[in-house]
């Protein structure tokens, strides 16, 4: 019987998610050593896949189980070797657990929470035609929140407070701030708390701080009502995308009522106690790591935030700026900032992983497990856990978080939640995955023979075009033969009106002519907006759904002049021919790198690098040797002749729905 399979990476952990449950109720349909598995156990296994393969032929049966003998092998050799009880397997596989069925103990909570059509109508009916001019205030901690709000109560302008105080963590606040917290677009009435506080109000009054975390933004707002818009001021919504819009976020305001209802019972009954001296020595780190920024410059001045505009504003939103931008250099000081602090953090949780920051009900939970409650702030703000100001804030987030999680997960267990079948052979695969793949990195890829010194220079020389290039221009281009076409198309996309950083961005040329018509904005910025073009009205649509890049050697008429300008450069409408055709074309230069000549001499990291494509090359061949080897110690035998009743009973289990 032929059992090789081909496998890399990928596919290696998707063999080892496929867990299974050993026994022999039946004639044996795959044997791996000392090991036998019936038909019915793979059946089994395969009801409760959570990502199942698709089996809809003979075929496709045939290799399920093929694969399923390679995954029971590899388990057989992790648990042989002590991978299942390896330290490294035995957290990443709490770490699961306690994920998956904290997760189905608040869905289990929330199964009962609706909306129900009638709201639905009711609310979207009570919505139409509501707009009122508005300014909001965003503060990071109740502390900034409740500064701001004492100046607003010492008489100060709502503007000015708002461009002193707003919480800048992105784009659009940045632009709200400069605009002092004033919106661009009515703001409609909808039954969430920050919308219904404004209508509460009178024209003129401003609310005190209230918190604020439908979606997990957790902010403090004061909002201020302006006045109402005039109705064609206000934006027509689509009934119909209104009710799913209205639906999600009620449908979340109510979970995240209910659970904190629950949470807040469950914290009256529990004894909690705290790693103080833990939790101070991450406040020193974050506190010295915040004094290294400024005195470095890392964090940039809120002046500086507040001055960016246009392509500078565009260059914080990793939309690429030009060489000289000013939001671009920002932006990758941020990003220089993050990396040290990752580096900072992962140093600080690799020393103390083990130890528990708290203590629930007599659990004590490592800092392992608690520690993506305070990294999920790296990618949104990292300096929210710097400043003094918020740092407090953050960190007692970090610790209710940990000790609400240990809660649920409590009550999780209590339920029997574990014990489900489902739940049981979904943990029973994870814990599988995480000793396989251990077992791999540690059995197979550490003691791969690395290439010899010959084989990666001859890599080298084989793709010398990879690492030496000339300059490159990344780029967009709309291109018609109708010079008239091309002059409205460039009025249009070079119009700032036509750009706004808090629109609902067109798809459509016909969206753009209404639009066009009202005098609306379009969209957020130029490339986005050309798209549309492209896609619908270009003889070229190679850049309607991504950029192009071109070395200046194979430029031509139209991209040739991009080579001479900066990122975010929008040409005038070009003439010029191909194949002997005449065009008219817009280019919009989205980047235009400089010459690449990187070698194994003076780039330090390329010798790793191809020393890595290298191995992922003969990667397959490799495994399958280490495979090969594991069949001897282990033999493997597959009865494909029972693959036809896999397929039938996954064709009955396919109308049947999914048992919890």
């Amino acid at each position: 019987m032929n059992t090789r399979i081909r496998l890399s990476i990928g596919i290696l952990v998707a063999v080892a998610a496929l867990s299974g449950f050993i026994g022999c109720s039946s004639e044996p349909v795959i044997d791996v050593g000392d090991t036998s598995i019936a038909i019915d156990d793979v059946i089994e296994h395969y009801k409760y896949q959570d990502r199942k393969p698709e089996i809809y032929t003979l075929s496709d049966a045939e290799s399920y189980l093929e694969s399923y003998a390679v995954k029971t092998l590899l388990e057989i050799a992790a648990r042989e070797a002590g991978y299942y009880e390896d330290p490294m397997v035995v957290n990443s596989y709490e770490s699961i657990r306690r994920r998956l069925l904290i997760g189905a103990y608040q869905a289990d909570l929330f199964s009962d929470i609706t909306v129900t059509e009638e709201e639905l109508e009711t609310w979207v009916e009570k919505n139409q035609g509501t707009g009122l001019w508005a300014g909001f205030i965003q503060c990071a901690s109740l502390e900034e929140a409740q500064a701001a709000y004492e100046r607003l109560e010492a008489g100060e302008d709502f503007g000015e407070v708002a461009r002193d105080a707003y919480y800048l963590k992105g784009v659009s606040d940045i632009y709200l701030a400069q605009r002092g917290g004033l919106v661009d677009i009515p703001v409609d009435w909808r039954p969430v708390p920050r919308n219904e506080k404004l209508y509460a109000l009178e024209d003129g009054e401003y609310s005190e701080p209230f918190f604020y975390d439908l979606y997990n933004e957790w902010v403090y707002y004061i909002v201020h009502r302006v006045g109402e818009a005039d109705p064609e001021e206000i934006p027509e919504q689509d009934p119909e995308r209104l009710k799913q819009l209205l639906a999600g976020e009620v449908l979340t305001l109510r979970r995240n009522e209910m659970l904190e209802a629950h949470l807040e019972e469950l914290r009256g009954d529990a004894k909690i106690d705290v790693n103080q001296d833990l939790l101070d020595e991450l406040d020193r780190q974050l506190s010295a790591f915040y004094q290294m920024a400024v005195a470095e410059e890392l964090i940039a001045p809120r002046e500086d935030l507040l001055s960016l505009e246009g392509e500078d504003l565009a260059g914080i939103a990793n939309i690429p700026g030009g060489p000289d931008s000013r939001g671009k250099q920002i932006a990758q000081t941020a990003q220089k900032r993050r990396q040290m602090l990752d580096q900072t953090l992962s140093a600080f949780f690799d020393e103390h992983k083990n130890d528990p920051l708290v203590t629930v009900n007599g659990e004590s939970v490592a800092l392992r497990h608690c520690s993506q409650h305070l990294l999920l702030w790296m990618a949104a703000d990292d300096t929210r856990m710097l400043r003094p100001d918020s740092r407090a804030e953050v960190l007692q987030r970090f610790v209710d978080k940990s000790v609400d999680d240990e809660l649920l997960l409590q009550q999780a267990v209590a339920a029997g939640f574990e014990d489900q079948p489902r739940m049981a052979a979904r943990l029973q695969r994870r814990l599988n995955e995480a000793a396989v793949t251990q077992y791999f990195n540690q059995e197979f890829m550490e003691n791969r023979s690395r290439p010899t010194e010959e084989e990666v220079q001859q890599f080298y020389q084989d793709n010398v075009d990879r690492f030496v290039m000339d300059e490159r221009l990344s780029y967009q281009l709309f291109l018609t033969k109708d010079r008239e076409l091309a002059e409205e198309v460039h009025a249009v996309v070079t119009d700032p009106d036509n750009y706004s950083a808090d629109v609902e961005p067109v798809t459509s040329v016909a969206e753009v002519e209404e639009r066009l018509a009202s005098g609306e904005p379009m969209h957020r910025i130029i490339p986005n907006l050309l798209r549309v073009y492209i896609a619908e009205l270009s003889e070229d649509v190679s850049t309607a759904t991504s950029n192009a890049i071109i070395e200046r050697p194979e430029a031509d008429d139209f991209t040739r002049p991009g080579f001479e300008h900066d990122t975010g450069w929008t040409s005038p409408v070009i003439e010029g021919t191909r194949d002997g055709e005449t065009y008219y074309g817009i280019l919009h230069v989205i980047d235009v790198s400089d010459p690449v000549n990187r070698t194994l001499e003076n780039d330090p990291t390329l010798y790793d690098f191809i020393v890595a494509q290298i191995l992922m090359g003969s990667q397959e061949e490799e495994f399958q040797a280490f495979l090969d080897e594991l069949k001897q110690r282990y033999p493997v035998s597959v009865d494909l002749e029972q693959a036809a009743d896999l397929l039938d009973s996954v064709m009955e289990l396919s109308t049947q729905p999914m048992e919890e």
